[in-house]
């Protein structure tokens, strides 16, 4: 009767430690991927204000559809690992930062609902 009061006390702990750790990294994994995002989310947006400061800098001297806002969106996405996509006040996207001369996303335009939420706040992420 003994062993078997001890045994069910070894196997509760041992339940009750494996339970423990099993919380503890679901926590962890939680923390952990909170940050990953939160650090993703401030590295777009500071992408996001270079590209803004490039096209106005462009616009002041240019068009924006001029070739060399272009190759400095793709370099600009080279060295970020995101995308680019500039769009005049219609929406419509006028420069990509994919290297191809005639991109499919050239000429699309954004979502209405996109678009007006980005001028009401100034910002929107999709």
């Amino acid at each position: 009767m003994r062993r078997s009061i001890q045994s069910r006390n070894t196997i509760f702990s041992a339940g009750l430690v494996f339970f423990s750790f099993l919380i503890l990294s679901m926590l962890f994994s939680v923390v952990c991927f909170s940050y990953v995002m939160r650090d993703k989310q401030h590295m777009l947006e500071s992408t996001a204000e270079v590209v803004a400061d490039v096209a106005a800098a462009v616009r002041e001297v240019s068009d924006l559809e001029d070739w060399e806002l272009g190759l400095q969106a793709a370099s600009i996405s080279r060295a970020t690992g995101f995308h680019v996509f500039i769009c005049d006040d219609a929406g419509r996207v006028v420069v990509c930062s994919d290297a191809l001369v005639s991109c499919q996303h050239i000429g699309a335009y954004l979502s209405s609902g996109l678009l007006k939420k980005s001028r009401t706040a100034g910002a929107c992420s999709a």
